[in-house]
């Protein structure tokens, strides 16, 4: 069984339908399916879950198998000194097994956790993920003292761990239509935040297009600024975020938020009658033209004209034209 467990065939049979449903499932569901449905009839378990943290341990979002909500408000109080958690902390990438780890059960962290949630063994990883600043941890538990992981599961989990964390990006992709934006090549640039501003997913050109706008930003949040407008009076805030230098749309998408950041035009700074005046002068009509087709004035084509100097910052109708004409292509 161990043998064929970890064979490259019963790995690659395995990973087949984790690819597939991760082009069908929603993003909650997908997860809940990888920890109920597919992990577990490799690797027997009584309870699992998959929780996102960042670097610094703090937890993010998390998927639990039957576990009541309230343990992540435990673990927070052992996490620093619980032989499990620091060792896959310290080995990403390495799947720990707690009956490798001598004295474990006799430890404060699994008096005070683990036995008041009935996890008598425990196997887990921390993942990180390529796409953003964030480990993803896998643990699966069981109730039984006597039934431990083998090396064999260990193995399992430590190869297929990985495969977990890409198909949930790909399911982020397609669920968000973020595989369709990088496709067509479009020059809307976007991201999948919680609402705790940590970024999930993002197409590659988000964090540059964000320093465009706060140039000392960095981090796997986004700007404290941006996150306190999206955020109003706790409620999620759906429309449009206009800066100086870029425009980002936020749009509700189950548990997360679909930010679509937009590169500003110089002619975003004009009104929307002096842009349209500005399109037919770069169509090459005149003032009498552009005029009869708006049903204005030629004087008034010439103010709206002259306003537009002012707010783009030329002063001659040749620079106008160079510099629209570039902002349209």
């Amino acid at each position: 069984m161990s043998n064929h467990l970890n064979s490259p065939e019963n790995i690659s049979k395995s990973l087949e339908p984790l690819y597939s449903c991760c082009k069908t499932l929603p993003i909650d569901k997908f997860q809940q399916w990888v920890i109920d449905d597919w992990l577990g009839q490799y690797i027997p378990h009584d309870d699992a879950v998959w929780v996102v943290h960042a670097k610094d341990k703090t937890i993010h979002k998390y998927n639990f198998l039957s576990l009541y909500p309230e343990a992540i408000a435990d673990w927070e109080l052992m996490k620093d000194e619980d032989a499990v958690t620091l060792a896959y902390f310290a080995q990403v990438g390495t799947a720990i097994n707690s009956a490798d780890l001598p004295g474990w059960q006799q430890s404060k962290s699994y008096q005070s956790f683990y036995d008041k949630y009935n996890v008598r063994q425990a196997l887990a990883i921390a993942c990180a993920n390529d796409e953003n600043n964030l480990l993803h941890i896998i643990s699966q538990n069981r109730s039984d003292a006597r039934k431990y992981f083998t090396e064999s599961e260990r193995q399992f989990l430590q190869t297929v761990a990985p495969h977990c964390v890409n198909a949930l990006n790909l399911c982020n992709r397609i669920s968000t239509g973020l595989d369709t934006v990088v496709e067509n090549k479009l020059s809307h640039i976007t991201a999948l935040i919680d609402r705790a501003g940590v970024i999930h997913q993002s197409t590659g050109a988000f964090d540059t297009f964000l320093k465009k706008e706060w140039n000392a930003w960095h981090g796997h949040k986004i700007p404290k600024e941006l996150h306190g407008w999206l955020l109003l009076d706790g409620q999620v805030r759906q429309g449009n975020y206009q800066g100086d230098n870029i425009n980002i749309e936020a749009h509700l998408l189950d548990d997360f938020i679909l930010l679509t950041a937009i590169e500003q035009s110089p002619l975003d700074k004009l009104t929307e009658r002096e842009r349209s005046i500005i399109n037919l002068l770069c169509d090459g009509l005149s003032y009498k033209e552009i005029a009869r087709i708006l049903s204005i004035s030629p004087s008034t084509v010439r103010n709206h004209i002259a306003k537009s100097y002012i707010r783009l910052g030329v002063n001659n109708k040749s620079t106008l034209l160079k510099l629209a004409k570039k902002a349209k292509k």
